[in-house]
């Protein structure tokens, strides 16, 4: 995929990230499954009316849709003042939603370590002109320091199941995040930490013993292995969080809320 500079999209463009749009409509609406193969990098913008615009891939329009239509992580309800922690922010679906409901009464940090989607979650933060969500290319794990990234299909993408294809990537534990956070942005508190790291989760959470005592509540994928549910919910559990599985859609989550 070509990267796209700043948001000056031509008029030719628009009208061809518009016709795959369309095109990816019909497909949706017809099944015809082959398709989203054979268009897979294609650009499309993807219009939500009156409210969202994303550039994506044609592959991602899935990812899209089913933001908005299933919501799945939508178990916290934004409020004033609110400081989001979105890890595995693909091209910002979640982060931008929230950022935009919250505006300026609240922040989101979308990290994201895949580069092509790095890429796509800046530039639909400026097509959105969210200036309260900060994007960083990095990854989340049990220790800081550089690691690969194995890439999986398309842009699914893993730190833990191995495949032929990788790229370096430099991760951080939450705590180190947290910590950085607390001195550049003057955070204090995390309000949200959502989770959708391809298997990472666990590993995750074995690096943030301190920045989940400044967090209220996590909403975690947990849908990779059978035994991450319950290994999630023990870890936050002997961390001072209440927890709930939720099967939601066709996926698994634990929802932590802090006792404190």
């Amino acid at each position: 995929m070509d990267p796209i500079e700043g948001t000056n999209l031509r008029v030719t463009d628009v009208l061809k990230y518009l016709l795959y749009f369309v095109i990816y409509l019909i497909v949706k609406m017809l099944k015809i499954n082959v398709f989203i193969r054979l268009f897979y990098n294609r650009i499309v913008l993807f219009v939500v009316p009156f409210s969202y615009l994303f550039i994506c891939r044609f592959g991602d329009c899935h990812t899209v849709l089913s933001a908005f239509s299933r919501r799945y992580y939508d178990l916290i309800n934004p409020y004033r003042g609110m400081v989001v922690i979105d890890i595995g922010a693909h091209i910002g679906t979640f982060a931008i939603r929230y950022g935009k409901k919250l505006r300026s009464s609240g922040i989101v940090i979308a990290i994201e370590p895949e580069p092509s989607n790095y890429e796509l979650l800046k530039l639909n933060l400026r097509l959105n002109k969210l200036y309260n969500v900060y994007a960083l290319p990095i990854a989340c794990s049990s220790y800081t320091g550089k690691t690969v990234l194995y890439l999986h299909g398309f842009t699914g993408h893993s730190l833990v199941y191995r495949s032929d294809r990788y790229v370096y990537v430099q991760q951080y534990t939450l705590d180190d995040l947290y910590r950085a956070l607390s001195r550049v942005l003057k955070v204090r508190k995390i309000d949200l930490i959502k989770i959708n790291a391809e298997g990472a989760e666990v590993n995750i959470l074995l690096g943030a013993q301190q920045a989940l005592i400044y967090t209220r509540a996590l909403v975690i994928a947990a849908h990779h292995d059978p035994d991450q549910p319950a290994l999630v919910s023990k870890i936050l559990e002997s961390k001072g969080f209440h927890c709930r599985i939720i099967y939601r859609k066709g996926n698994t989550l634990v929802l932590a809320i802090s006792k404190a």
